[in-house]
């Protein structure tokens, strides 16, 4: 760290849950170069960075909002020693008071923006992590899918999801990049990088049909070694069976869709999510007829929601998973700063510890390992977890059992499985099960990949 000289640190923090890291990465980071000025950024700074500035003496700025168009202004001024009074987006300290800022301003036109500054990331040690069975995301084991990276073709979502903070930073209204952008910066990671796998982390990519289609037929024409998926879900309705036998010649390897509830009370009156389950089944439906592996995000613990419309949530997931084989992730929803979820739970005295909030110096909360925050007069906290595991594990008793079916059945899918394993234990042999962790997510979670690709 001392040896890179930094003028400015910036720090990211992308979600509420995520802030106590972030908050500790602040005094390493001060530890280590003392001099140095230290930027927090993302939504829970976007939405509450006077609270940060309260936790951590160590962080000098709270950075609200997007930063391609003022954040290099605000590094220049702290290197300088200047006058932050008029850099949009910066909230700071002086004499004792907190100062905000004016507000930064959205890129309106998100093609003008550059692609990434990938060559300041060692993205060769980066794709070394994956072989090492460390991967931030899952994604189907295929030869060249350790060369992955994250791409985000679009902002902001024009739904209003009562748990989702993403509105916060990006808006309603979407900007995305055109056609043509996506596809060229594909065509540069591809030849520069050698990446073989995407990783679209849109906030919804499906918001305009047409011009996801028009990236599909992109991907299609010009990549056939270039696979993606969607680990941030897509709305079931923006799927028809055209478009989703379009994302698999395109190199889809599977879809996540955004479910949330299996309860359309809840859906319509507390998520606010303005979705028919006849269109999740219909997704899942155009899914298996295409040979797609798909899966489904869920949610407990919204307050409103009761034991009954909780089990209605498992029920429908049960009931993906043994018709359409569709996998569930169920998780205990996180109240983040910033959203109508937390200022619902917040008003009603519902929340039973701080959302990682920032006076917290230890983390609380993981997405695959939930705290519960929320006790209402219908549940408590502990249970949600209670509820959420025994689902899961019935669960994966029925994803072992189709995997061991398979494996059982299929003999050089079996082979090519404990090869895939081997190979990935040879490259870091004092980490036997991350690897095999590795090799659960990233190959028995896609049965419909492994048997395509089995056939080919």
């Amino acid at each position: 760290m001392r040896a890179a000289c930094p003028d400015v640190v910036g720090i990211n923090n992308p979600f509420t849950d995520h802030l106590p890291f972030a908050l500790a990465c602040a005094r390493l980071v001060r530890d280590e170069l003392p001099g140095v000025p230290i930027v927090v950024g993302g939504p829970h700074a976007t939405n509450d960075p006077a609270s940060i500035l309260a936790a951590e003496p160590s962080i000098d700025v709270a950075f609200r909002g997007e930063g391609e168009t003022s954040f290099a202004d605000l590094a220049r001024r702290l290197a300088a020693g200047g006058s932050l009074d008029a850099v949009p987006g910066a909230v700071f300290r002086r004499d004792g008071a907190v100062v905000h800022g004016a507000p930064s301003e959205r890129v309106a036109d998100v093609d003008s923006l550059p692609f990434p500054a990938y060559h300041r990331v060692d993205l060769e040690r980066y794709f070394a992590l994956f072989e090492r069975g460390f991967a931030s995301k899952f994604a189907f084991g295929r030869p060249g899918s350790n060369r992955r990276v994250s791409i985000i073709t679009s902002r902001g979502c024009p739904y209003r999801c009562s748990f989702c903070d993403a509105p916060r930073l990006a808006g309603h209204a979407f900007r995305a990049h055109s056609p043509e952008y996506v596809i060229e910066h594909v065509r540069w990671l591809r030849s520069r990088y050698g990446v073989r796998h995407l990783h679209v982390n849109d906030d919804n990519v499906t918001a305009n049909r047409a011009r996801f289609r028009r990236i599909l037929e992109g991907l299609e024409r010009e990549f056939s070694d270039v696979t993606w998926d969607t680990p941030n879900g897509v709305r079931a309705d923006d799927l028809d069976e055209d478009l989703v036998a379009l994302a698999k010649a395109a190199g889809c390897t599977y879809m996540i869709l955004g479910v949330e509830s299996g309860d359309p009370e809840v859906l319509e009156r507390i998520v606010d999510k303005r979705l028919d389950l006849e269109a999740v089944v219909a997704a899942a439906k155009a899914c298996r007829k295409v040979a797609l592996d798909v899966h489904a995000f869920y949610l407990l613990g919204l307050p409103g929601e009761t034991r009954a419309t909780m089990q209605r949530t498992l029920d429908f997931a049960g009931f993906l998973l043994r018709e359409y084989g569709v996998v569930p992730h169920v998780n205990v929803v996180e109240p983040h700063v910033g959203t109508r979820l937390h200022e619902i739970v917040a008003r009603e005295g519902y929340l039973t510890a701080p959302t990682a909030s920032a006076t917290s110096r230890a983390s609380i909360a993981a997405h695959t390992h939930p705290f519960p925050h929320i006790t209402t007069p219908e549940f408590r906290a502990e249970e949600l977890l209670e509820l959420r595991d025994r689902f899961m594990a019935q669960s994966l008793r029925v994803l072992g059992k189709n995997a061991t079916r398979l494996l059982v059945t299929r003999p050089r899918i079996a082979v090519a499985t404990a090869l895939y394993f081997v190979r990935r234990w040879s490259r870091s042999p004092r980490e036997p099960l991350a690897s095999l962790r590795a090799t659960m997510l990233d190959r028995l979670l896609f049965p419909r990949m492994l048997l395509g690709s089995a056939s080919s």
